[in-house]
């Protein structure tokens, strides 16, 4: 214990010393040590200090820490540094900056520009692809014609890999499986059943969907 201790500390101040000459990577690093520390001061729920050098190794354009802080932070902010972490090949952060784009959250809401980076990123790489809201594109017509046989196969890989330990995923607001519960209650994409679409609003419901409960009382 006390050897991992002081090897811990060692490479704390390491990491400082190497970030106070302007490293963007040991920047980045100090940002992710320090985000995990109990601490008070805080802006949107993490540690100011950690913020302050994810935006230094993001003004560098370290692409995680850009990511990063489009993740924290919100509306404008997030907005823009998502945009420079997708313009440098960051695909996972253009599905964050669809969400954007999809709710007008702090840009002009802009379905098809929305629709084309979800797409984008599917086809760069289906691991990282944002399933739950290109299924909403397609059941809604957003950016897109709707299609719900499409819609329906995205709503049910969303829902698949929250319910897969593998991937260690949780839903958010249970949103993923209420879609599907909709496709299985109007008979969207898929055979109605009504029975299965309840399972589905309960399992919603028990995350928080709002929406979901309306189909419950």
């Amino acid at each position: 214990q006390p050897t991992f201790l002081v090897g811990n500390f060692l490479h704390f101040y390491s990491t400082i010393n190497t970030a106070l000459l302007d490293d963007e990577d040991a920047a980045y690093d100090l940002g992710v040590i320090l985000s995990a520390e109990e601490n008070d001061d805080k802006m949107y729920g993490i540690p100011t200090e950690a913020i302050k050098w994810f935006k230094m190794a993001a003004s560098k354009g370290h692409v995680d820490a850009q990511k990063e802080l489009g993740i924290i932070m919100e509306g404008q902010e997030s907005v823009y540094w998502l945009t420079k972490a997708y313009e440098q090949g960051d695909y996972i952060a253009g599905n964050f900056l669809a969400e954007h784009y999809l709710k007008g959250d702090g840009v002009e809401r802009n379905e098809v520009k929305a629709f084309s980076l979800l797409d984008e990123c599917l086809r760069h790489d289906e691991n990282i692809a944002d399933y739950l809201h290109l299924g909403e594109c397609y059941y809604y017509g957003y950016g897109t014609n709707i299609d719900y046989s499409i819609a329906f196969k995205y709503f049910e890989k969303s829902g698949s890999e929250l319910l897969d330990d593998e991937y260690g995923l949780i839903s958010i607001d249970g949103s993923e499986f209420y879609m599907l519960g909709l496709c299985y209650y109007y008979g969207h994409g898929v055979d109605e059943n009504k029975e299965k679409a309840y399972e589905l609003f309960e399992k919603a419901a028990e995350n928080g969907n709002n929406l979901a409960k309306e189909y419950l009382t």
